[in-house]
């Protein structure tokens, strides 16, 4: 087990160094500065969660669903050039704490800079993969010292209860360009993610959109600042996924899906193939199901799961929460999935991993942490800190004191000798 978490380990500290999406297959970036979060400005803005699916506002002019999954017909990226699918469920904290709500398909042919940056002029035709509507698209405008550059997010629907999103397309063509061309729009706003201070992201929405695309037609481009594709896809007619605190969560999360189930039966086959990640010719695979991962992995009652800091209202980005949880391709594997919350007290953001053992109070499976008012420790092997290039070694403390509250601190030594809990950043269901 310990040589595959050392190859593991690589494919993490290599993924964390570019603002882009969650590390797929090939890519050497992740999220750790990722300001898209997986619902759209507005509902980043407006969300009050709960599972009213007239959310799904905007789209009423859409036809009716056909009956069955088999809406999709090409995929986004043509065969060669695209490399593995990242499962639903991925992890790049700080900004993507929880487990993703989208799935990444990875660009063929990005290279790296030495600080991570993307290597310009891998431009690859994004292609709409069925007839749909495009109803609001985000231009995302990325400021550095260095300079600045622009990124696209859009939503789309393919049917009244059934919408989608890219996020992370390098340039849009056609009516899509026109649209934000043409348009002015004065829902802009400016953020930071993950404390890292040297980049602001200048985020403005244009909505109420009703834009045409047919199946097949090239919409764009995407690989030209970032190694993937986000692409997340949302079916308002099956039941609403369960977390611990529903209220915590938005009817679009809800509703998450994999867009790779809604292909023709062989198109989807050759494409859960792919899923899972790879570098340095080196594969990793998901096998276990559901095969395209999960995102609702809350189990009530106990640590596993999401958890969130001080939050009084609709969550806007991941940066301050915590989660708990098995890695989206290795499932064997878990996390403590850290934000910012915790650095006061010596815990680094990141992606603090383990393989988990079913009994003691060492590395315990989080499904079998409870409110028993015992102090677990974690010896994480390896951890992405704010140096996201040098894995740093943290002993991770946690406690329940209640269902719905857990407490992180600080390890002392090693997890062999016993461990008090001293101070400690608190978080809550």
């Amino acid at each position: 087990m310990r040589n595959r978490l050392a190859a593991r380990r690589i494919v993490f500290t290599t993924t964390l160094l570019l603002v882009s999406s969650c590390g797929g297959a090939t890519s050497q970036s992740d999220s750790a500065q990722e300001p898209f979060s997986d619902s759209t400005a507005s509902e980043q803005q407006s969300s009050s969660g709960g599972s009213d699916s007239s959310a799904n506002s905007g789209f009423g002019e859409l036809p009716d669903c056909p009956n069955g999954d088999v809406l999709l017909s090409h995929f986004p990226l043509a065969d060669g050039d695209h490399g593995f699918i990242t499962p639903l469920g991925n992890l790049g904290p700080p900004a993507h704490v929880f487990p993703t709500m989208h799935v990444y398909v990875t660009v063929n042919g990005t290279a790296y800079q030495s600080n991570g940056d993307v290597v310009l002029g891998n431009s690859k035709p994004l292609i709409a993969p069925a007839d749909m509507t495009v109803v609001e698209i985000n231009t995302l405008e990325t400021i550095t010292p260095g300079g600045a550059w622009m990124e696209y997010d859009f939503t789309f629907g393919i049917c009244r209860d059934v919408i989608g999103r890219f996020g992370h397309v390098g340039s849009l063509t056609g009516t899509l360009l026109d649209a934000v061309s043409a348009a002015a729009s004065n829902d802009c706003y400016e953020s930071t993610t993950g404390g890292f201070a040297d980049r602001r992201y200048k985020t403005c929405s244009y909505k109420n959109l009703d834009i045409q695309v047919r199946a097949g037609e090239v919409i764009g481009s995407v690989g030209d600042r970032n190694g993937n594709l986000d692409v997340r896809l949302n079916d308002y007619r099956k039941p609403a996924l369960q977390f611990a605190n529903q209220q915590r969560w938005s009817p679009l999360e809800q509703h998450t899906a994999c867009f790779l189930d809604y292909y023709p039966a062989d198109m989807k086959a050759r494409y859960y193939e792919i899923l899972g990640s790879q570098y340095q010719n080196q594969t990793f695979q998901r096998t276990q199901e559901p095969r395209c991962g999960e995102v609702a992995v809350d189990v009530v009652g106990t640590a596993k799961g999401a958890w969130f800091f001080q939050l009084s209202g609709p969550k806007q980005h991941d940066d301050p929460h915590l989660a708990l949880v098995n890695d989206a391709v290795d499932p064997s594997i878990q996390m403590i999935s850290m934000g910012v919350s915790a650095m006061a007290i010596g815990v680094p953001p990141g992606r603090h991993f383990f393989t988990p053992a079913e009994e003691g109070l060492v590395n315990r499976e989080f499904s079998q942490v409870k409110p028993d008012q015992n102090v677990y420790c974690y010896d994480t092997n390896a951890a992405q800190g704010q140096n996201f290039t040098t894995p740093e070694k943290v002993l991770i403390l946690l406690q329940m004191p209640d269902a719905n509250t857990i407490r992180v601190g600080k390890g002392n030594g090693t997890c062999s000798n016993p461990q008090v809990m001293g101070e400690y950043v608190e978080f809550d269901r």
